[in-house]
């Protein structure tokens, strides 16, 4: 976290899926980075696959890689899940870069001068921040947002499009709230302040009441 924003680092062993889109498009193959192919904290060297790239073609890719996918879901089919986030210790967003970063990348064509594919990454998630400054010490294990009003506003899944970062949202993944586990963060000392980080779809929620839960059952909220 910067003052102008969240900063993602790509790591060893990341992994990213790469398509053919035109002329003809086809099914996926994931592309591995090894340590020293990273060079710098927004660049790095992808290499691997089983087919080969071809002159006069156009590829698109996207990230985390997905490998449930089957050779019938196509480049605007990725499967896109929120569920399930947590974060472990205060003011730490490693949950979100290693499994909810989503992104997609512009579609790029082949050079064989090199014999490889440029891709430049985008975002895909809004990450909120929250900062809660505890009245008493306490070990919290749960932070909730839930649209005040009821309003099914949230989503949890959708299918993401890995050449224009479009989603087309899950009807029944649609929610009127969503929660963050916690583990390893607690205030030792009363008007202490926490950070909690969690990625949603952009929407628009309207008024939303967040609510800390700690490990005695107790909860602190604010709309």
């Amino acid at each position: 976290p910067t003052s102008s924003g969240i900063t993602f680092a790509w790591d060893n062993n990341e992994k990213i899926g790469v398509f053919p889109i035109a002329p003809l498009s086809g099914s996926q193959v994931g592309h591995i980075v090894s340590g020293p192919s990273v060079k710098s904290g927004d660049y790095a060297e992808f290499d691997g696959g089983p087919w080969l790239l071809r002159d006069g073609s156009t590829y698109t890719a996207y990230y985390p890689f997905q490998g449930s996918m089957t050779l019938d879901d196509g480049y605007d089919q990725i499967p896109v899940s929120l569920a399930g986030q947590a974060q472990s210790g205060d003011d730490n967003a490693s949950h979100i870069g290693e499994s909810y970063d989503y992104m997609f990348a512009t579609p790029s064509e082949y050079d064989p001068k090199d014999n490889s594919v440029t891709f430049e990454f985008h975002h895909v998630m809004s990450i909120i921040q929250v900062k809660l400054t505890m009245p008493n010490a306490a070990t919290l294990s749960n932070l909730t947002f839930a649209n005040v009003n009821g309003d099914k506003t949230f989503c949890t899944a959708a299918k993401m499009n890995a050449a224009t970062g479009q989603l087309v949202k899950d009807d029944n993944a649609m929610t009127p709230s969503v929660s963050l586990a916690l583990s390893n963060v607690a205030a030792t000392a009363a008007n202490q302040e926490l950070t909690f980080y969690i990625a949603i779809m952009p929407t628009t929620t309207g008024q939303v009441k967040v609510t800390a839960t700690d490990t005695n059952g107790e909860s602190y909220s604010a709309t």
